[in-house]
């Protein structure tokens, strides 16, 4: 019986292509997994969505799969299920999202070698080529592994030398090879982390008791949940602390959203401090070699809070217990190039499809997610702060007796409502 598999490349299109899995790849050619497969008139990087036996409809003829390049699948079937759902209601190319997923330190690279043919080699010998093609022979008949084409345009000194080795290709006087890196292996398990000095968390004091005990609860039984807190940052950051550990104590992980990059590293020093354990920082403006580490200690089970931006969406560490979008009125949410998503929206879909709690936060809501929230009862209003104590700076430089004139009357009034003041001195 035949397997075939479901296969999206990062390109442009809103489909899947079916190939056949040859026998040999059985083991590893399963959903997640990247391959390298036959598309056009070249071979192409993609992503194995999903297996079947059901065969193509009649006279459709089915390619085979070239090569599977991982051990085993280098994303979930959740995961999988998530991007599928977040590029079809923002019609983006699910390979292109599955993509934006992969840090660039572990995308897959092609190599491209030109060799010379026994073909090219005897029209060289009988001098039965033309002068830019036997130069080019010239070079390869020097390297029988072949060149790179980026080798052959400085060796050659020629504009035009894609479309020359294309033309020879196509006479059968060169073949070019294309080869994928092996994927490097997602990380196993890691062992236990190192000691680290904890200090005591100092939250702020919420308006009201009891404000959070439905999110608490949704949390606890690991239960889908979409929430809105409205209130001032104090508030919020106090309220978010406490769901924080609510999901830490029960098992669960957190991402944490914010739409600029500066909250991000405070949030991760100080989760450190607070609970002793690993957080893990995702951003744009990490590098490449940086991103990969974030992932890698994802993918081994030792961080417990993922803090960034947009892009932090696409980091398989699940499932999540609690994912908070901070400051949803922010539009650095969305990403208007492609793959195209609003990073608030699909906060709503992995948690719905992770069974986790979605906490939106904002003073300033947008109109939308606001009447919604208050529409499904799901919206928290934790007020705003106290008005803060007035405090009057007097300009001392000038001659003004110790007691100024404002002061004496402050006090004057303080006294007449037989109330008490208290005044401080410095030393001299």
């Amino acid at each position: 019986m035949t397997i075939f598999a479901r296969v999206v490349f990062a390109l442009p299109l809103d489909q899947s292509f079916l190939y056949a899995v040859p026998e040999e790849f059985l083991a590893a050619a399963q959903p997640g997994s990247r391959v390298v497969a036959p598309l056009g008139t070249r071979r192409q990087n993609g992503f194995i969505v999903g297996l079947t036996t059901e065969p193509p409809a009649a006279g459709i003829k089915v390619k085979e799969l070239v090569q599977v390049l991982d051990d085993r699948p280098f994303r979930d079937e959740r995961f999988l299920e998530f991007t599928g759902r977040l590029s079809t209601e923002f019609l983006s190319s699910w390979g292109e999202v599955l993509q934006a997923s992969v840090p660039p330190s572990l995308a897959l690279k092609t190599k491209t070698s030109v060799c010379l043919t026994e073909s090219g080699r005897a029209g060289l010998e009988k001098k039965g080529l033309g002068p830019k093609e036997r130069v080019l022979a010239a070079v390869l008949a020097e390297a029988p592994k072949g060149r790179s084409p980026l080798f052959l345009r400085r060796k050659t000194g020629g504009k035009d030398v894609s479309g020359l080795i294309a033309r020879m290709e196509k006479k059968g006087l060169v073949e070019v090879q294309r080869m994928v890196a092996k994927a490097p292996r997602p990380p196993k398990a890691g062992g236990p982390e190192a000691s680290v000095q904890l200090g005591l968390a100092f939250p702020d004091t919420l308006p009201a008791a009891g404000l959070l005990g439905p999110i608490e609860k949704d949390i606890g039984e690991g239960r889908f949940g979409a929430w809105y807190l409205f209130g001032s940052a104090a508030f919020r950051k106090a309220a978010f602390q406490v769901l924080v550990r609510r999901a830490i104590d029960a098992g669960g992980r957190v991402l944490y959203l914010f739409p600029e990059v500066a909250p991000t590293e405070e949030l991760a020093a100080a989760f450190k401090k607070d609970y002793g354990r690993t957080a893990v920082v995702f951003h744009s403006r990490m590098t490449d070699k940086q991103k990969e580490a974030a992932w890698r200690t994802l993918k081994s089970g030792r961080a417990s809070l993922v803090a960034g931006t947009r892009s932090a969406l696409f980091l398989e560490a699940g499932p999540f217990r609690l994912i908070i979008v901070d400051d949803e009125q922010e539009e650095s949410y969305v990403q208007a190039e492609s793959p195209s998503y609003d990073a608030r929206r699909g906060a709503w879909l992995r948690a719905r499809l992770e069974g986790a709690v979605v906490a939106y936060g904002s003073s300033r809501p947008t109109v939308e997610a606001f009447a919604e929230a208050r529409r499904q009862g799901m919206l928290i209003e934790l007020g705003t702060e106290p008005r803060r104590t007035r405090v009057t700076l007097i300009d001392h430089s000038r001659d003004i007796p110790l007691i100024s004139r404002e002061l004496e009357q402050k006090l004057r009034a303080n006294l007449a409502k037989g109330e008490a003041a208290i005044l401080f001195l410095n030393r001299r």
